[in-house]
């Protein structure tokens, strides 16, 4: 029987595991963001967006920063 190689974990420098982690941040704040908007504009028994919902207002409210 063969003897088990010891499991060597694959190298990553600082800097690429801390920009993995803002990455990360920022998608979950932006699903958070979008998940908000969602629970206050949406009407789930009629399923269509609630009276006074603007398409245009939801896509601004986070600013030019896409």
């Amino acid at each position: 029987m063969a003897k088990k190689k010891k499991y060597q974990k694959p190298k990553a420098d600082e800097a690429e595991i801390q920009a993995f982690r803002e990455h990360t941040k920022l998608i979950n704040s932006r699903i958070k963001e979008i998940t908000q908007k969602y629970r206050k504009w949406w009407d789930k028994d009629k399923k269509t967006w609630k009276k006074g919902f603007s398409h245009e207002r939801f896509h601004n409210e986070r600013g030019s920063d896409t």
